[in-house]
């Protein structure tokens, strides 16, 4: 048995950790709830309730100051300027497709229709040709 020290005195092999497993055994025997009435569930109940405040504002008050610094160095002029943002600019002015390329588009769209017709009229014909060979015409 290695020697109780360091991270191996709370070990549960140790000759002392085995005494705290049985007394653990025998209070989970005679555990039962607590009252509604206990002191002690109710000090439980306003510390949680605390934490969980405390930690709600933290999260608000986290967001306001991010939201405040981003404002605060994305609004600022100077660095508008230095990216190109002017006042009297578009926020986002949509690209204008050129004409050779929407007549591109135009020809690849019509390519797209004629071949998803022919293969609609191909599987027109198969789905007859199987309707006719399972009803013993074909």
């Amino acid at each position: 048995m290695a020697p109780a020290t360091g991270l191996n005195a709370f070990g549960g092999d140790t000759a002392a950790m085995k005494g705290v497993a049985r007394a653990a055994d025998k209070i989970r025997e005679q555990r039962k709830p607590a009252a509604d009435d206990n002191p002690f569930v109710k000090f439980q109940e306003a510390v949680s309730k605390n934490i969980v405040d405390v930690l709600d504002k933290w999260r608000d008050a986290q967001e306001i100051l991010s939201e405040a610094l981003l404002l605060g160095i994305y609004g600022s002029t100077v660095v508008q300027a230095a990216v190109g943002v002017t006042p009297d600019a578009d926020v986002s002015p949509k690209p204008r497709m050129s004409p050779e390329h929407r007549a591109r588009l135009e020809a690849r769209i019509a390519e797209k229709s004629q071949n998803r017709q022919r293969r609609s009229q191909g599987m027109r014909h198969s789905r007859s040709a199987l309707c006719r060979k399972l009803a013993g015409n074909g």
